[in-house]
């Protein structure tokens, strides 16, 4: 996710939305003082309301290495909108989030 080894580090995220296919591996490498929330609708994302989201990542994640020490990886399985911020307080409210769009895989 993004261009820069500090994206998900970053505040406000920049780009703030992608467009992925299914099979596509997302990456988020960040520092020690972020951690990774999927968010459970755009309304919670748009409001950054963290009921109902669910940690895919803490502060101290781990798998990374140097500035960004925390790295989480997935593979994106079924097509549709996914909803990403960061749980530390007033990060998301500084636009730490992502959108993420899966279309289905070309045959």
């Amino acid at each position: 996710i993004g261009s820069s080894p500090m994206f998900w580090s970053a505040t406000p995220s920049s780009p703030s939305a992608y467009n992925v296919t299914v099979g596509d591996k997302l990456s988020f490498a960040y520092s020690s003082s972020h951690n990774l929330y999927r968010m459970a609708s755009a309304a919670a994302y748009a409001s950054c309301s963290f009921i109902g989201a669910t940690e895919l990542a803490s502060t101290s994640h781990g798998g990374g290495s140097g500035s960004t020490p925390n790295l989480y990886e997935a593979v994106v399985s079924s097509a549709g909108t996914l909803y990403f911020a960061c749980g530390v307080s007033g990060h998301c409210g500084g636009g730490q989030k992502v959108t993420i769009t899966a279309a289905a895989a070309r045959r």
